[in-house]
């Protein structure tokens, strides 16, 4: 997972855990939660990340977040 620097700057304590990481041919579907700490105090966001490979190479990568796991 790469974070941009100014997003790591502004929120340091920013956290990706993975719950479940499936894979079905050239599909990897990865189920997490991000964690930080926000405006409001410690923030937590379920995420789905679906990735499509080709040639070894990242084709597409959908990031679904906020989603009721």
């Amino acid at each position: 997972v790469l974070l941009s620097r100014q997003a790591v700057a502004r929120t340091p304590d920013v956290r990706f855990e993975v719950e479940r990481l499936v894979t079905e041919g050239d599909t990897v579907v990865v189920i997490g939660e991000w964690t930080y700490t926000g405006l409001t105090g410690k923030v937590r966001q379920p995420s789905v990340s679906v990735v499509d490979i080709r040639d070894g190479q990242i084709w597409r990568d959908l990031e679904y977040v906020g989603l009721a796991i």
